[in-house]
């Protein structure tokens, strides 16, 4: 039940901003605080917001309908999720720049997301 819900949450959050960075990317790099100022940085924010995280949370969609992806499903949480709560709490420490409840939220999202997703593999036999 665990894993599931898991998965499906993270899939869903995933999916959704990779839907919204992939079709609007004007309204997340807005509310992040970066310039779109050119074509290439256009083109990176749908692919690199947009394009992977859609692709990220296909493949925890399939691990939560599919038993025999939910292991690997789990782990690509941990090695992401993780990495990004890793990247962000070091830019935090030596940034002496005021953050947004942007930069509080995610970490919050990630770091109680990797949590649930390693308590879910380790209940995984």
């Amino acid at each position: 039940m665990l894993t599931k819900g898991v998965l499906l949450a993270t899939a869903l959050a995933f999916i959704g901003c990779g839907l919204l960075s992939f079709f609007w990317p004007i309204v997340i790099s807005g509310y992040i605080g970066y310039g779109l100022t050119n074509a290439d940085s256009k083109i990176e924010m749908v692919a690199m917001y947009g394009g992977l995280e859609i692709g990220l949370g296909l493949f925890y969609l399939l691990g939560a309908r599919k038993k025999a992806y939910s292991k690997g499903s789990l782990i690509l949480i941990i090695m992401t999720v993780g990495g990004l709560t890793i990247g962000r709490l070091f830019a935090f420490a030596v940034n002496s720049d005021p953050v947004t409840s942007y930069t509080y939220g995610a970490i919050f999202y990630e770091s109680i997301t990797c949590v649930l997703a390693f308590i879910a593999l380790s209940k995984i036999k």
